[in-house]
């Protein structure tokens, strides 16, 4: 499977979640994440690591650093 990011926002205090694997072998049948990603019931519950996972990784830890440098430039620019 190819992978894309790998680090995205939690929407929490945390910031950033970790996503390395698709799918997801707890097999909920109110599970939404399966039709999101259209993949049927049994391919879903085979959870498999992504390729390229340390790649990506460091791709976005960079981009992620660069957001956040930016902001924090541009945070230190308006309380001037």
């Amino acid at each position: 499977m190819v992978s894309t990011s790998i680090l995205k926002p939690s929407g929490t205090s945390f910031g950033w979640c970790i996503n390395q694997y698709v799918g997801c072998a707890h097999g909920c049948k109110y599970c939404y994440g399966m039709y999101m990603l259209h993949r049927d019931y049994d391919e879903w519950r085979e959870a498999r690591a992504k390729d390229d996972v340390i790649e990506n990784l460091e791709k976005d830890n960079s981009q992620v650093a660069e957001k956040q440098y930016s902001r924090r430039g541009h945070h230190a620019q308006l309380s001037h």
